[in-house]
């Protein structure tokens, strides 16, 4: 009379027709042998679909990363920058002014008006900084977020496609 040396009875982990066997009942098998597989095409084209989501992703977070500054983020560089010609503009319109008043060539009103437009363009520029500071600061940090959340969802639903799709191949689990 002959018994095996060991014997395995394996569940797979998803219900699906049996695709094809590989080994006949009471062969030798070796850890981790092939021995079926399942009905698997829903769970290829889902892992397919998967993956596509997931190299988009990978794309994105790639181009949000190396990416250039954004168009919001350019437009605050620019106002910035105007409004430091602007402030530069106003403080010799200043300078020039109070050279004159100093001599006696101009009114006291002409200084005091330049005064209050070189305190305009002052608040201006600091304003446009701190607008430009606020965007550089939380703008791409956001950008950057919601890249890296749209990579580690894709990610995770490839890999959870994947393993569905591994789970349709039966083998062996015990040494023959």
């Amino acid at each position: 009379m002959l018994f095996p040396v060991q014997q395995s009875a394996l569940t797979p982990k998803i219900s699906a027709p049996v695709k094809a066997f590989y080994v006949k009942r009471g062969s030798r098998v070796h850890r981790g042998q092939l021995l079926a597989t399942l009905e698997n095409q829903d769970l290829a084209a889902a892992a397919r679909d998967t993956k596509g989501s997931y190299d988009q992703a990978q794309a994105v977070y790639r181009s949000t990363t190396a990416a250039g500054v954004p168009e919001e983020i350019q437009k605050a560089t620019l106002d910035a920058e105007g409004a430091h010609k602007l402030l530069d503009a106003e403080q010799k319109i200043y300078d020039s002014r109070k050279e004159l008043f100093q001599q006696g060539a101009m009114p006291r009103k002409d200084l005091d008006q330049a005064g209050v437009d070189l305190t305009n363009a002052h608040n201006q520029y600091e304003m446009a900084k701190q607008h430009l500071s606020a965007l550089l600061a939380i703008g791409k940090q956001q950008e950057l977020k919601a890249a890296a959340g749209q990579l580690e969802s894709a990610k995770g639903k490839y890999l959870g496609a994947a393993a569905q799709l591994g789970y349709s191949e039966i083998r062996s689990r015990l040494m023959g």
